[in-house]
């Protein structure tokens, strides 16, 4: 019986975050990513085959080792957690055992249905959203904006609470009207409770260059103050 336990792959993990969720949370990354971002942070977990592998049973042994101190419940991100949903349902459920809130931070690039049993375990979906234009979106990520569209009307059906989140990347994603075409994408959806631009930064670029990844955002910089206000003015209400 022991070969049949599910073990998720694990890029890493922080104790301590309080922007990933409501309170503070643990922060599991996940190992293994199909989207190539531009600007990703962590270009090391798109591997399938890299991180440690760990049961559900032996990752919620570390997390409650935290729990004292993590009380707001329990953040999963990556790469896309949404690739590894048998091991991640397992352990959401043991997490929700204990009271703890559950959170998934996706780009919602595996496409959903109803029935899918993640659905049942996940408090609130992170939504990022890279871009609302189909083409841009596709140029960006190297993925279909569809499948995160069909998500996020998903989430809202079945009353799914979500947070959503965008990059704001000069030259790439501060186009005015793909802003407000995403604006009125999100108008349409009933649970959504926060919009959080977040301002591009090359934070991941030494893993790019340690990868042997060429990073082609290399010469943008951080929007301004200015553009920032503009895209919240737009984008959060």
């Amino acid at each position: 019986m022991q070969d049949n336990i599910i073990k998720g792959r694990i890029h890493s993990y922080h104790t301590l975050t309080a922007i990933d969720g409501p309170g503070l949370r643990f922060l599991l990354f996940m190992q293994g990513c199909r989207l190539r971002c531009r600007y990703c942070h962590n270009p090391d977990s798109w591997s399938f085959d890299a991180g440690t592998e760990y049961s559900a049973e032996e990752m919620l042994d570390i997390i409650l080792q935290y729990a004292e101190y993590v009380k707001g419940g329990l953040t999963v991100s990556g790469g896309e957690p949404l690739l590894q949903q048998e091991f991640l349902t397992e352990l959401l459920e043991l997490c929700r055992q204990y009271d703890m809130h559950t959170a998934i931070d996706t780009a919602g690039s595996v496409p959903l249905t109803e029935d899918s049993p993640i659905l049942n375990v996940t408090d609130l979906f992170l939504l990022d959203i890279k871009h609302s234009d189909t083409n841009k979106y596709h140029d960006l990520t190297g993925a279909n904006l569809q499948t995160t569209l069909d998500n996020a009307r998903l989430f809202s059906r079945l009353g799914k609470r979500m947070w959503i989140r965008y990059v704001l990347v000069p030259d790439l994603t501060d186009g005015i009207d793909d802003m407000k075409r995403l604006r009125e994408f999100i108008d349409t959806l009933s649970t959504v409770d926060k919009v959080i631009v977040q301002p591009y930064s090359a934070l991941g670029i030494g893993k790019w260059d340690n990868l042997g990844i060429p990073y082609t955002l290399r010469d943008t910089q951080p929007p301004s103050k200015d553009l920032i206000r503009e895209a919240e003015e737009i984008l959060v209400r």
